[in-house]
């Protein structure tokens, strides 16, 4: 995840200056304001930075490496979470995995909320199975929470949401 890193780094102009991203740069410039289109919030995570940095008058080259890098720090973010916060290393290891398959094919086209909500469902996962049988906790409220936001994440999410719900028996 870390080559990966640099490769946003390094690659920032064909990652944040073509295709979909640089029109929703162009939003984020012109209106000052998140981009979310159908109802899809899980990006809202990888908008919130680049919004910040263009509120805080950033130039425009570092909002272009941010919008760039901020990607993979989502993944390893939620790799770390899952890691050693939850202690689930075997979904920390299948989220790097999944970020790794799916970065070989779609580097360029980084905004797609697929492997977004793909990964909120993963962290959803890590927590959950460590408390299954699910008992009524503040910390499955909150788990709880993350369901309409990797739901609404893609219209696809909805089956391993399914093959998940039904592998942790609830």
């Amino acid at each position: 995840m870390l080559v990966l890193l640099v490769f946003a780094w390094h690659f920032y102009m064909e990652r944040a200056a073509y295709y979909d991203l640089s029109y929703h740069l162009f939003t984020y410039l012109k209106d000052k304001s998140l981009f979310v289109q159908n109802r899809r919030f899980v990006a809202i995570v990888t908008q919130w930075p680049t919004l910040l940095a263009i509120r805080a008058g950033w130039p425009l080259d570092s909002v272009l490496r941010l919008y760039s890098v901020v990607f993979v720090l989502y993944y390893l973010a939620v790799f770390l979470l899952c890691a050693y916060w939850l202690r689930n290393e075997q979904v920390a290891l299948v989220i790097v995995f999944l970020f790794v398959l799916m970065a070989s094919r779609a580097f360029y086209w980084a905004q797609s909320e697929m492997p977004q909500g793909l990964v909120a469902l993963l962290l959803f996962y890590a927590g959950v199975s460590r408390q299954a049988p699910l008992q009524r906790r503040f910390s499955t409220l909150a788990l709880a929470a993350l369901v309409p936001v990797f739901i609404f994440g893609h219209p696809l999410i909805i089956l391993p949401f399914l093959f998940i719900w039904h592998m942790i028996g609830c």
